[in-house]
């Protein structure tokens, strides 16, 4: 049998998650092997499982896989059964699907955000990007959503400085414009810290003024500047995983991707 191997991102992503389960190591095998199938499932995008993907599991988290045919026979044969079988592998009946699925959350959602956030850093230049990607990751990953708000957002706004200032066209656009938009504000951008001169509302009505960013970029970026402070002040609002997921997906999808 051949052993199914992870990415490093699913093996950081499978070794984060057994860690909030307590003495996994010392489960019975068949629950070990039913949250395994689950993880497979809504983390990995496996519907079908095979005993190669869970040897594989098993093999990451540093643990002896079981006897996978009888386990798995076991599961299937219950009544009601625990599992379903098929000629492509075995999935996890409906209603156990649906259990695991309340007691680990949102999983859909999450793991569309975290891959979103996760595919991104080959394409970051910046040390201060990178930084802020894993911050927004780690604070998404426990929940803090008002944090990841925040972090996503200066994820966002570092990455539109440094597209505007790696291009000298682009620049002296901006420089053109900061006069036009602002006759009273005597400033010239030469480096980088330069933009700390000017707020972020500032340089987004700049940057649509010299129309370096489309109307839609402007629009998405304004919206979550507002969202930003609301999280970014004290307040009694709640920041959702909602708010959260559309804060992340928009100004990834909308304004980080076309930007790089």
């Amino acid at each position: 049998m051949k052993r199914a191997k992870l990415t490093d991102l699913q093996v950081n992503d499978l070794e984060e998650f057994i860690s909030t389960q307590g003495d996994f190591d010392s489960w019975k095998p068949i629950d070990q092997i039913c949250l395994l199938i689950w993880f497979a499932h809504s983390r990995l995008g496996i519907s079908d499982v095979n005993y190669s993907d869970l040897d594989g599991l098993f093999h990451t988290l540093h643990l002896v896989t079981p006897a996978l045919p009888g386990f798995i026979k076991s599961l299937a044969e219950r009544k009601p059964p625990k599992l379903i079988k098929n000629k492509s592998g075995f999935k996890l009946h409906a209603t156990i699907r649906k259990q695991f699925d309340l007691e680990h959350g949102d999983t859909s959602k999450v793991v569309a955000v975290t891959n979103l956030l996760r595919d991104l850093p080959d394409k970051l230049l910046e040390n201060n990007q990178r930084m802020f990607l894993v911050e927004c990751l780690d604070c998404y990953k426990v929940s803090a959503f008002r944090a990841a708000t925040v972090m996503a957002w200066n994820l966002t706004f570092s990455n539109l400085l440094e597209w505007i200032f790696r291009d000298t066209q682009r620049l002296a656009d901006f420089n053109a414009a900061i006069v036009k938009r602002y006759p009273k504000i005597n400033l010239v951008v030469k480096v980088r810290h330069d933009f700390e001169e000017l707020k972020e509302d500032q340089i987004i009505e700049i940057c649509n003024t010299s129309s370096l960013i489309s109307s839609n970029v402007v629009n998405v970026l304004k919206e979550k500047l507002k969202r930003r402070n609301t999280a970014a002040h004290p307040s009694a609002n709640t920041i959702t995983q909602a708010q959260a997921d559309d804060t992340i997906t928009d100004l990834v999808n909308n304004v980080i991707l076309p930007l790089i």
